[in-house]
């Protein structure tokens, strides 16, 4: 199969400015994906080691709100990307820009994408033909809709130490990974937070 050429990601990636942080941070570990806006007390989405995996990045920048998916199993591309976007339009997301995530060509996705991307386009969901961001790390800003470069000392935190997620079961002081194969780790705790 030959690959799919995605057009390259054009934007700058920002500087650190100093207005991100592990606070205001939404880091997104493998088979996981969040959902957060501007408005949210977590307005920016990070992810990191996407070396075999692959990131699926949405944003819809009249909403200023994106999702950022952390892909481990390149055969579920479809129905994750359906599955987050459904999710995303709960908080009025419509119109996104896509971007995919990832160092190496993985030609299991290729057709599923090309797929999916003329299914998005006809159903007027995405505006723009997937951008190809190679990066392993991604640290995406829905304030203003920009990759940044990522902050020293902003480093993903043991699954333990998130103060949010479902990642990590406790039951009965057993403590156990969540078996699911994707699920979302993150979003506004209500539809109004998304507003603007």
């Amino acid at each position: 199969m030959v690959a799919l050429k995605l057009p390259a990601f054009k934007g700058n990636v920002k500087e650190d400015n100093g207005q991100i942080s592990v606070d205001n941070t939404v880091f997104v570990l493998e088979r996981e994906y969040a959902i957060t806006n501007a408005n949210n007390g977590r307005p920016v989405l990070m992810t990191a080691g996407i070396l075999r995996c692959n990131g699926i990045l949405f944003y819809d920048s009249s909403k200023k709100l994106g999702s950022l998916i952390h892909l481990l199993n390149p055969e579920r591309f479809v129905q994750t990307t359906n599955e987050v976007l459904d999710h995303m339009k709960r908080y009025d997301g419509r119109r996104f820009q896509g971007y995919i995530v990832r160092c190496t060509e993985d030609q299991t996705i290729e057709q599923q994408l090309k797929e999916t991307e003329g299914r998005l386009f006809e159903e007027g969901l995405l505006i723009k033909p997937f951008e190809l961001f190679p990066e392993q790390t991604v640290v995406f800003d829905t304030r203003d809709g920009q990759f940044s470069k990522r902050p020293s000392g902003l480093y993903l935190p043991s699954i333990e130490d998130r103060p949010y997620g479902n990642r990590v079961i406790k039951e009965r002081n057993i403590v156990y990974t969540n078996p699911a194969l994707m699920s979302c780790c993150y979003e506004p705790k209500t539809i109004s937070d998304s507003a603007l």
